[in-house]
């Protein structure tokens, strides 16, 4: 191998190893949602994130007061007090049965609630769903934010297998390099 094929192969180590470390990136937490909306009558408003299995969702939001009983109706309903909204956390699969109207398993539900604090340790990858449904015929004002944590025995798992794999590969492909050249022995044989 010369030293090109070398630099090159080393370069492709140090792009994976990268790679990995951003992957790795997400262990940090990820704000994937925050809002300050109204919900209509009868409505729902849903937020995502892409998750692996052990990945933390959390967040917190209000009720800050129910609104009019109809866009345009001076008369205020404040009842925020005993009734909220329903907030769920589904899996893609119970989020699409949910959505169709049939029965479906949230992974975290709580229902009628003015104000939340909450966190659900995701059991498996993949999309997960954060919902908040009015059921009620008084429009809602909410503040919502929502986050993703990752999985920190990751990092403890890919940062050092990667470093110790780039080393062992570099050292393997020096040796390779120092014992593939030819020497001379005063013989004049040429020694591979």
């Amino acid at each position: 191998m010369n030293k090109r094929s070398i630099a090159a192969v080393m370069i492709l180590a140090a792009a994976m190893a990268a790679s990995t470390l951003l992957s790795v990136s997400s262990l940090g937490v990820l704000p994937f949602d925050a809002a300050d909306f109204w919900m209509e009558p009868f409505s729902s408003r849903t937020s995502y994130a892409d998750c692996n299995a052990g990945d933390v969702l959390h967040g917190t939001f209000e009720v800050i007061q129910d609104g009019d009983l109809f866009p345009g109706d001076q008369t205020k309903y404040d009842i925020w007090l005993i009734e909220g909204v329903d907030f769920f956390i589904f899996d893609e699969s119970n989020y699409n049965l949910w959505l169709e109207g049939s029965y479906a398993i949230a992974a975290y539900a709580n229902e009628r609630v003015s104000a939340l604090s909450w966190s659900v340790r995701v059991p498996e990858s993949g999309r997960w769903y954060v919902v908040y449904s009015n059921g009620a015929v008084f429009r809602k004002h909410v503040t919502a934010m929502s986050s993703r944590s990752g999985s920190a025995w990751l990092a403890f798992l890919v940062v050092p297998s990667v470093s110790v794999g780039c080393f062992l590969l570099g050292f393997f492909l020096l040796g390779r390099f120092w014992s593939g050249r030819q020497s001379v022995v005063p013989t004049g044989e040429i020694r591979h």
